[in-house]
């Protein structure tokens, strides 16, 4: 996870009532510091400190139009934020003068914004007891006690409260005491005052602001400003409502927001980093005239919208403001190119991201209070919500004096001397604006000569672009909503190289609406919508001409593909085919695979053999959660499909299995076990799809009996059928992995080529990476046969049963570990690591086979230097001469790699499967550094040795 600010998108994040608001002023209103009519930064370039908060947003017209005590208004609310008004506003749900106006003659009633924040009870004993027990340590020693004492009261409350809530589990450690006192805390509900939206350009834009003279760093400023204030707009048009109506049903039209912006200009490491948070009050007007609360759900979902806009105005203005062009970034494997201003430096961008040197120290601590509260660690969101609290919280201690270190003027200069030792090229000043210009003039000329170098900045109007975001959006979900394909949109568009005069506002309002107009409406209209005249009462509309009774986001979405695609499963599970064995074969198969296992095929393995081999229909689907007994329940069905009695009436061989899977590892994996060789899906319906490969097979008996016909033509033919045969069973497992697109391709494979489709797999398991969700609709639909009983762990059946709890979701499912000892709390993360490393280590000296698992790729760096640094340190590892990885470490002979990228150009010598290519998620030992760069290592399963150049080793291991 990155520091704060330091993504190039804008952020969002819930402030709650009370407190909530504080870490933005007690950081950033300098002491509440007049502007004196200055709005840029540059007025406190030589001044300690940031500049205190502005008010901003179409919702200060509103507190001044129809706040109930508005004759006692000292002035509108505008300009500077003071701490006064943050309290009023955020801590208390009032109007942002409050106090002025009380002094003036108004009660709390009349500065009241619609209800006052709601007030939980709360009352959970252990909570209730442990502030008894904080204020009786109060009255006895005149002070607040201290952390080590507040520790020390929560667990010795949560003992007693535990004891009187579980009275059948004397003597608990504290463990499981503070586990359950944790779980007591978790009920805890607090009121929303606003959000917090940070919006931070990518980090060329922040190293040019900090390198460049001060008229073009007072130009980034105001575009950095006018593309928030732009976001902000399309927020307050667009995904800014309140609820009416017993049950919230009815979605009325605001009259905006009410904003304090604070802006920022450096990260918790000190690095540059241009960035303003928006400090959004959750008090709006409705339509109605009464106040309320932002509808949080269409505000949310049009969050990441708001951020590519963002991105996409700042880049035009800077564009037509500068001169200057935006490149693509490769940033790391897996991720999405971030678009830099052409001519900065990549080592300045990587020299100014410190990222979280300073952020992590203050993560630790989060992390301990965590451990001290919950008793445990915590899970993946709950260690989320810590990394983003440490972001958002103050630099304690930092002097922000005139004088002090906070000075941006000392920044600066450090900075740019910074700058002249990491990239002495770089120009600075006056010059870097000129050399900027030069290299995005370069960059331009280099793509139009060469347009094939980048295809994806190439414009070919807004019909092609429409067509592309549908394509996009189509990959990621199978359902969308409007903020979905304008989110694509703004992406894609400012991206490309539009002729000279284009509006890209405009562009992006045009592909979306060509977007919806390709779009399909899931499921039926709102009944109560329906009115004899066809239009909606005014009463009934909102701003936009909308019905209140409708979601503000726009009805939900699809595609004719993705309908046709669901459809085309379905109707094949109810598609019968002459494909069908015998009970007789099938008992045949199965005792042939029992005579070479330990146990016989329970059950449920024998269900699944028999509807697979059994069902006839062109699809079929069965569940098989991790355990449970698929390979054997594969092996079955292999013998049974692929006997002698099975064998098609004239045909020269038996029936065959094609195994398949979504990666070429788990595809291996899959061929090892049942004795065949696996294939990936995509190796599939690539060649089906995009290589020709279902023409070349409807045509290829044609073909052959063509006299005429050419070499290649035949050949192509010979192998279209040989990979495709008649009467093929094409068993997919983890078919929850796969696209809805990929299955429904298998089904047009099995359909067109005379074969069955057998999908296996487990819908709890992590869905696909592009659209998914096919294989749990067809399993529902279908009603599949579930292996339900675990078998991996022997005559353990508490784990067994407990490993099934844990799949559905069940958090109870976790006492089991704790129970058993299997889980270690930590302090920090870094106790953490240090303990697995130290594990892994002990695992394979004593010859056993160890895997240290991680949430993170920073993390799972981290644990890897860690080992490799013990095994260089015992000479198992050289540390001489190095190659460079993608996860930033450098591995050497002795090292263990893993690679993480199919390549057909790289295979292979010798081993169990010689002349096989690299595969995502093979391991590999390295034996020797060439000096090119390039890298010799063997597999460590079968032996084979393979050959790396540098540039795959830097992009994929």
């Amino acid at each position: 996870m990155l520091g704060r600010g330091e993504r190039p998108v804008m952020t969002i994040h819930v402030l709650h009532a009370g407190d909530g608001y504080t870490y933005l002023t007690r950081n950033t209103a300098s002491g509440d510091r007049v502007r004196e009519g200055r709005d840029q930064l540059s007025a406190y370039y030589l001044e300690g400190g940031t500049p205190p908060g502005r008010w901003h947003g179409r919702g200060l017209a509103a507190l001044a139009a129809h706040s109930p005590a508005s004759e006692h208004a000292t002035g509108p609310v505008a300009g500077q934020v003071t701490e006064a008004q943050m309290k009023a506003l955020f801590g208390e749900g009032l109007h942002p003068d409050a106090d002025a106006m009380m002094k003036a003659g108004a009660s709390v009633k009349d500065v009241k914004l619609g209800n006052k924040f709601p007030v939980f009870a709360n009352e959970i004993p252990v909570l209730v007891a442990f502030n008894t027990a904080v204020k009786e340590h109060e009255r006895e020693h005149g002070a607040a006690p201290s952390k080590e004492v507040r520790d020390a009261l929560w667990k010795q409350v949560a003992r007693t409260e535990f004891e009187r809530a579980n009275p059948n589990e004397p003597g608990a450690d504290d463990k499981r005491v503070l586990a359950w006192a944790a779980k007591e805390k978790g009920k805890v509900r607090q009121p929303v005052a606003g959000y917090d939206l940070t919006f931070t350009p990518v980090k060329s834009v922040s190293v040019m602001w900090a390198l460049a003279d001060p008229e073009t760093r007072a130009k980034i400023e105001t575009a950095h400003q006018a593309a928030v204030g732009d976001a902000l707009s399309w927020l307050e048009d667009n995904a800014v409502f309140t609820k009416r109506g017993a049950r919230g049903e009815q979605q009325l039209s605001t009259a905006g927001l009410t904003v304090a912006q604070f802006d920022h200009y450096d990260t918790r490491a000190g690095d540059p980093n241009l960035h303003t948070h928006c400090a959004v009050s959750n008090k709006v007007l409705g339509s109605d005239g009464r106040w309320g609360a932002i509808n949080s759900l269409p505000f949310f979902n049009n969050a990441v919208a708001a951020s590519q806009r963002y991105n996409a105005v700042l880049a035009e203005t800077l564009r037509a403001e500068l001169g200057v062009e935006f490149v693509a970034r490769q940033v790391g494997r897996g991720k999405q190119p971030i678009m830099e201003i052409a001519g900065i430096d990549t080592a300045l961008l990587d020299g100014f991201s410190t990222r979280r040197a300073q952020v992590r120290a203050r993560h630790e601590q989060l992390l301990a209070q965590y451990i001290a509260d919950h008793g445990h660690t915590p899970g993946k969101h709950a260690e989320y919500a810590l990394f983003q609290q440490a972001t958002l919280e103050t630099r304690e201690g930092k002097d922000v004096g005139p004088e002090g270190s906070g000075s941006l003027g000392k920044q600066l200069t450090a900075w740019q001397s910074k700058a002249r030792a990491l990239a002495p090229e770089q120009a600075q000043g006056e010059q870097l604006l000129a050399q900027c210009r030069i290299a995005g003039r370069e960059a331009l000329a280099a793509i139009s000569n060469d347009p094939d170098a980048a295809p994806d900045r190439a414009w070919h109007g807004p019909a092609a672009a429409a067509e592309e975001v549908l394509h996009k959006v189509c990959e990621q979900r199978s359902v969308w909503r409007e903020t979905h394909l304008r989110t694509a949109a703004e992406a894609i568009i400012a991206a490309k190289l539009l002729p000279s005069g284009s509006d890209r506002r405009e562009l992006v309002d045009t592909v979306v609406e060509r977007a919806l107009a390709e779009s399909m409406i899931v499921g039926p209209g709102h009944e109560l919508l329906d009115t004899t005249t066809g239009e909606i009462p005014e009463r009934l509309r909102r701003d936009n001409g909308e019905h209140v009774l409708t979601n503000p986001g726009g009805p939900l979405l699809t595609s004719s593909r993705i309908v046709d695609a669901e459809n085309t499963i379905l109707d094949a599970a109810a598609t019968p085919t002459a494909h069908v064995a015998t009970n007789a074969v099938i008992d045949a198969g199965i005792a042939s695979v029992e005579e070479n296992e330990p146990f016989p095929l329970n059950a449920g393995q024998a269900e699944l053999v028999r509807h697979f081999c059994g069902s006839g229909a062109l699809v079929a689907a069965g569940v098989g959660p991790a355990g449970t007994g698929k390979t054997t329940s594969m092996k079955a069905t292999v013998a049974a499909w692929t006997a002698d009695a099975n064998r098609l009436p004239g045909a020269a061989v038996n029936r065959q299995v094609i195994p398949l899977a979504p990666s070429a590892v788990a595809a291996t994996k899959l061929g090892d076990e049942i004795e065949l060789t696996g294939n990936t899906i995509d190796s599939f319906t690539y060649w089906w799809t995009a290589m020709g490969g279902r023409e070349t097979y409807l045509t290829a008996h044609q073909v052959l009996a063509d006299p005429d016909a050419g070499f290649l033509a035949r050949r192509d033919a010979r192998d279209a059928l040989k990979r495709c045969p008649t009467g093929a069973m094409y068993l997919v497992d983890e078919a929850g992995m796969a696209s809805t697109r990929n299955l429904a391709i298998m089904v047009d494979i099995a359909e067109q080529t005379g074969g069955v489709v057998r999908f296996l797999g487990d819908p709890y398991q992590l869905d696909a990476v592009t659209t998914g969700g096919a294989f749990a609709m067809l399993a529902r639909a279908t009603d599949a046969p579930e292996l339900t009983d675990v078998v991996r762990f022997g005559t353990d059946t508490q784990q067994a049963e407990n490993s099934l709890a844990l799949r559905a979701g069940d958090e109870a499912a976790l006492d089991l570990y704790e129970q058993r000892g299997w889980t270690h709390h930590h302090n920090t993360a870094g106790e953490a690591i240090d303990e697995m490393v130290a594990a892994h280590l002990a695992d394979t000296a004593s010859g056993r086979n160890s895997i240290v698992l991680a949430s993170t790729r920073e993390e799972v760096a981290a644990i890897n230097a860690q080992i490799q640094a013990h095994h260089r340190s015992g000479g198992r590892a050289q540390a001489g001469r190095t190659v460079d990885l993608s996860d930033g470490l450098a591995a050497g002979v002795g090292d263990r790699i893993v690679t993480r990228d199919n390549d057909s150009d790289y295979r292979q010598i010798g081993g169990k499967r010689a002349n096989s290519r690299v595969l995502n998620g093979d391991l590999w030992n390295v034996e020797k550094i060439h000096s090119d760069g390039s890298l010799t290592a063997r597999h460590i399963e079968d032996g084979g040795r393979i050959h790396l150049p540098a540039s795959y080793l830097t992009a994929n291991t």
